[in-house]
């Protein structure tokens, strides 16, 4: 009988981030990747976002390994909530292992102990009869991979993130011999990222930041201060290298950079000369012109840590920034992060140092683009592709070159699909089922998954947007009387001149309502209800706010 192939996603189409492909053969699962991404500003409280895992959850027998291209978040993320369920084998190369361990530790808040297989960036395994095929990829993770497991009508491929790149170091290599041999064979399907594919040309060599290092410390005649976010571990590497071969000084601005660095040293991260990294304790001691500081953090907080520093609203002073030195902003901001960092780079400027911002134009990320992606769709000539990995702009971008590549594609053999939307390959012929896989979002929550529920967020947007009313007075049943407050608090809605006459009515119709009650015998909880209806009508007749009212009542006999 012939291998019957099911491909879905649970996260990560027509959404950056949440990274989560499902391939079944026959009845034995495969997971490829396992991330998080992080909320927006709608989900105030929320710290992380995965994807819903139940499918996986209610099938946990049948699946056989966790496949793990990288160790970034997108990719990652997910794997400490969900391996505590579903405890299958772990394949990955040492870096990933770390940055799983890590992000679990971080988020979980005591260790886990995983199952680890430890393969290289382009070894081949067997997993219960299944051979599978790590190939090495060019990416700011280092030792990132691409993903192949065979089946009997060809090679199912998972590109992961990647960029065509012939020249470059150990732990970021673009292994074209390996994708040859996947090559050599038929390959059925090819899936591939496509956060990058609606940008023209390759990545390379508009990812490397050393032409910019060469000509900025050439320059500078203090210190140069170097920011980039924290996925960019190919930027780290490229100033340890910098540092080593032009006999200067690297200082870790901050715990994150010096963390990450420990973390990845004994993983295949390039270790710098001896003496090069120095501590913060040495600071004083080096030559201005001879010392790099490194900047290292993820998302808003790397332009919140570099206006603190501009605005010299710092602990450690020996990290003031002078006229005399240079800054480079390696962390162009993506979508969303403009107005933070426009106003982080403004704060750069005041301080009259040598300022290089580095625009998405000039350095960009190590993503695929258009040619990157053509030239691995020509390499491995699949019978079917899929786009995975992207908003849906993204994905249609990444469909739509492979349809102009010429006759070998078109709808018949281009997919682009949602999450949970299934592609059945039996007899070596692929098409979109109507089954129907139950995704979506699991909120994480302090250590908490899956509990936060609208109603909560619902209140954390009015606690965040309008600001909260707290009423509390202590009645007497027996007494039916009010024996203690009332007592208002107005937190976030409000200005000073506006809250005396707010107080005074406020508790004019918590006193009200509970005396009336009292006098009825009607239930206080009637009570509670009527006074937040008649408070939050109050408020919005006056000042049009929409406050959360938490009245409290204590009964005391």
């Amino acid at each position: 009988m012939r291998d019957k192939v099911k491909v879905f996603a649970l996260g990560g189409l027509d959404e950056r981030g949440k990274n989560l492909i499902v391939v079944e053969i026959n009845d034995d699962i495969f997971i490829l990747d396992a991330g998080n991404k992080h909320p927006d500003k709608t989900l105030p409280g929320v710290d992380l976002i995965i994807p819903d895992y139940k499918y996986l959850l209610d099938n946990k027998d049948r699946v056989k390994a966790y496949l793990v291209s990288h160790g970034h978040n997108e990719q990652i993320g997910a794997i400490p909530f969900m391996y505590k369920y579903i405890k299958a084998p772990i394949y990955c190369s040492k870096a990933t292992a770390t940055m799983i361990d890590s992000y679990g530790l971080q988020y979980l808040r005591k260790p886990m102990t995983y199952n680890f297989n430890i393969v290289n960036p382009s070894d081949d395994v067997v997993i219960d009869g299944h051979k599978v095929h790590f190939f090495q990829t060019c990416h700011s993770m280092i030792c990132s991979s691409g993903i192949a497991i065979d089946t009997d009508g060809g090679a199912i491929v998972y590109s992961g993130d990647f960029i065509v790149e012939y020249n470059d170091t150990e732990g970021h290599n673009h292994d074209l011999k390996k994708l040859s041999q996947i090559a050599d064979n038929d390959v059925l399907l090819l899936m591939t990222e496509s956060s990058g594919a609606d940008n023209l040309g390759y990545a390379s060599p508009a990812h490397k930041l050393t032409p910019t290092l060469n000509r900025v410390l050439f320059e500078s005649k203090g210190r140069t201060y170097i920011a980039i976010f924290d996925k960019n571990i190919y930027g780290l590497e490229e100033i340890l290298r910098f540092a080593t071969a032009n006999n200067k000084k690297i200082a870790f601005y901050n715990d994150f950079v010096r963390e990450m660095y420990e973390r990845l040293s004994n993983c295949g991260l390039y270790i710098p000369g001896k003496n090069v990294i120095i501590s913060n304790d040495e600071l004083l001691r080096v030559k201005e012109s001879d010392l790099i500081i490194v900047m290292m953090e993820e998302g808003e907080h790397a332009f919140e840590m570099i206006s603190d520093l501009a605005r010299g609203e710092i602990d450690d002073k020996r990290f003031i920034i002078s006229p005399n030195d240079s800054f480079l902003v390696a962390c162009p901001p993506q979508s969303g992060l403009e107005i933070i960092a426009t106003s982080a780079i403004d704060d750069l400027y005041r301080t009259g140092a040598s300022i290089t911002n580095l625009s998405r134009k000039t350095y960009i990320s190590m993503t695929a683009r258009e040619d990157d992606l053509k030239a691995l769709i020509s390499m491995l000539k699949p019978k079917y592709y899929l786009p995975v990995s992207g908003e849906y702009r993204h994905l249609l971008a990444n469909a739509m070159l492979a349809v102009h590549m010429g006759n070998m594609y078109s709808h018949r053999n281009v997919f682009i699909i949602d999450n949970g939307m299934v592609v059945e390959i039996n007899d070596g012929v692929a098409k979109l089922t109507n089954e129907k896989i139950q995704n979506g979002n699991l909120m994480v929550d302090g250590i908490g998954v899956g509990d936060v529920k609208s109603e909560v967020i619902t209140d954390r947007q009015k606690l965040s947007e309008d600001g909260v009313i707290i009423a509390a007075l202590a009645v007497s049943l027996a007494q039916k009387e009010i024996i203690a407050g009332p007592d208002i608090q107005m937190r976030g809605f409000v200005f000073l001149k506006e809250s005396e006459s707010i107080l005074r009515e406020i508790t004019k119709l918590l006193v009200e309502t509970i005396n009336n009650a009292l006098k009825k015998n009607t239930s206080l909880e009637d009570a509670k209800i009527v006074f937040t209806e008649k408070a939050t009508r109050y408020i919005k007749k006056e000042i049009g706010r929409f406050p959360m009212v938490v009245p409290i009542v204590e009964i005391i006999d």
